[in-house]
């Protein structure tokens, strides 16, 4: 359990007070969640000055829900540069185009602020600051965790394991199973009917159906499995390469048959792997805080 500060208006969240100010004083306000609330901005500003006492789960589910509005939000129309909106796309596509844009000042004391701070192994650019979420690109030698977009962390497996993995009776599971071992590879938490994954990309946790996770996580398995037979039969380990044949075509088997099979086989397979997902929730939620709080030390905005 943490205390944050929550802002009653938006949920943004933090464990600074000084940035639940700072959020306060913007010029453009946040948007009010719920419109029922009737407070005036002096009892939203008190209230939000109140540190309460928050689970990981709790901070998932907030910005679970801050995310999936963002998606929805017909308000894409916004300049990094300049942090202007535009209401019409037309007036946003022109102001791009004549390419006037000036770095916002905001963004050139955020960079110099860490600079001078020298945080290490940190690059921070082009900070994106929208209403209550900001985009920074840190180095993940810091962070220690991959992306879900990204290949996984096999670093902590050796020739032997792949081999076992290989020619195991449970392929996939046994070969995930392996994976999350590794705690680079925690960026995955699945909450009900969707999945949160971290993206190094953008750099931040998104949310995905948990119909989409499975595909994907299927795919990645598939992906490395096929490394690990190629990997073994080019180099000098003690098996022929024929003792791997028979094992890469019954894991190309299973693999087609997840696609081309009934629903009703295809949910067994998901719910083998959501198992293993499931074991390591709790060290990935507190991954999840982890890149939270890393992010909140720079600048208090969430993910």
């Amino acid at each position: 359990m943490t205390y944050y500060f929550t802002c009653k208006r938006c949920e943004y969240f933090t464990k600074y007070k000084i940035d639940m100010k700072r959020h306060y004083e913007k010029q453009k306000k946040c948007k009010l969640k719920d419109e029922s609330f009737n407070y005036s901005d002096a009892e939203f500003y008190e209230l939000s000055l109140i540190k309460k006492e928050y689970s990981p789960n709790d901070l998932i589910a907030m910005n679970c829900n801050a995310i999936t509005e963002e998606k929805h939000d017909s308000k894409k129309n916004y300049c990094s540069k300049c942090d202007l909106y535009f209401s019409k796309t037309f007036n946003y596509n022109r102001h791009i185009k004549t390419n006037k844009c000036k770095i916002n000042e905001k963004d050139n004391n955020i960079n110099n602020t860490i600079n001078n701070n020298n945080i290490v192994n940190n690059t921070v650019n082009n900070p994106i600051i929208n209403n209550q979420y900001i985009n920074i690109n840190v180095n993940m030698n810091n962070s220690n965790i991959k992306g879900f977009d990204e290949k996984w962390d096999l670093s902590k497996i050796d020739k032997f394991q792949m081999s076992g993995l290989l020619t195991s009776n449970h392929k996939f599971s046994n070969t995930l199973q392996k994976i999350l071992e590794n705690e680079a590879n925690l960026n995955v938490i699945v909450n009900n009917d969707v999945g949160i994954v971290y993206k190094s990309e953008n750099d931040k946790y998104e949310v995905i159906s948990k119909k989409e996770l499975m595909k994907q996580t299927i795919d990645k398995i598939y992906q490395h499995l096929n490394e690990f037979y190629n990997e073994l039969i080019n180099s000098d380990f003690e098996k022929e390469s024929d003792f791997f044949d028979k094992h890469i075509k019954n894991i190309k088997q299973s693999y087609n048959r997840y696609y081309y099979k009934t629903e009703d086989f295809k949910n067994k397979a998901d719910e083998a792997l959501l198992y293993f997902y499931n074991q390591v929730k709790e060290e990935a939620e507190k991954k999840y805080v982890e890149k939270l709080e890393e992010k909140t030390k720079i600048e208090g905005f969430i993910i």
